[in-house]
């Protein structure tokens, strides 16, 4: 017999799993228990836990990062074959198969965006008719900290003005130099990469939300920010062209719940 407990496992970057925030939520609503396979390192697995912490039928199984596609895939069908009774919508799809894997899922690669597939996958089954994106946004939640985000805002000292600046991502061939051209003082989070292993970047939505303007490369930080769905000055540096991530012919930046953001080249 089939019970009525789901395991979902995406790929891991923190950002994959800010996005299906609202999947997660909504498969709570539907099911028993929802079970989310984290493969990474042990701090995207801390943060994910407290993402869901108000959430008692939401449990993150943490699992050593894979040191390639194919071991993190064996790793998912591991843990897939340990509930053989549980409904399963695992997967660990290297970015060079998006497209592939798209096209399965009865999408367009040239109008749908690596977001949409992964909410097809998990919420449709595969069935784009069901793929229910606007979960994505619709049932985001995240219970904050505000006196631990006030407590941040006074260590970093900002002035009363700022640009909030990200340029570096993981791994390290995503870093870069971003010197925007801002009237404000420029913050960047790395600028104090020392509180990372002690705050989560959900303590940092004070800070974000403070800035006047943001400018940021397509990181965990991007999608964080843009599940803030921000009415501010918004500006997107188009340096590492994902796959399924075309900024105008796609909603991969610019969609019905989050938009305004304006694209750079750098």
């Amino acid at each position: 017999m089939i019970l009525n407990r789901m395991l979902v496992g995406t790929n891991s970057g923190i950002g994959d799993c800010i996005l299906m925030n609202g999947a997660i939520r909504h498969l709570a609503d539907i099911f028993d228990s929802i079970s989310v396979l984290v493969i990474g390192p042990h701090n995207t697995c801390r943060q994910i836990t407290h993402m869901y912490r108000d959430n008692d039928s939401i449990d993150v199984l943490g699992e050593p990062p894979a040191r390639t596609f194919w071991q993190g895939d064996k790793k998912r069908r591991i843990w897939a074959s340990r509930h053989p009774n549980w409904h399963i919508r695992t997967f660990w799809w290297p970015v060079g198969k998006f497209v592939y894997h798209a096209v399965e899922c009865g999408l367009n690669p040239e109008t749908n965006c690596w977001p949409e597939l992964f909410y097809t996958y998990v919420l449709g089954g595969g069935d784009p008719q069901t793929m229910g994106y606007e979960r994505r946004y619709e049932n985001f939640y995240v219970e904050r900290d505000y006196a631990r985000e006030d407590i941040l805002k006074k260590r970093l000292g900002l002035p009363a003005d700022y640009a909030f600046v990200v340029d570096k991502g993981e791994p390290s061939s995503s870093h870069f130099h971003i010197k925007p051209e801002t009237k404000f003082p420029i913050f960047k989070p790395h600028y104090r990469a020392d509180l990372f292993d002690e705050y989560t970047i959900f303590d940092w939505m004070g800070v974000i939300e403070d800035a006047r303007e943001i400018y940021t490369i397509d990181t965990g930080w991007l999608h964080l920010m843009k599940q803030m769905r921000l009415d501010k000055p918004k500006f997107y540096f188009d340096k590492l062209r994902r796959p399924l991530s075309n900024t105008t012919e796609t909603r991969y930046l610019n969609d019905d719940w989050d938009n305004g953001w304006k694209v750079m080249d750098i």
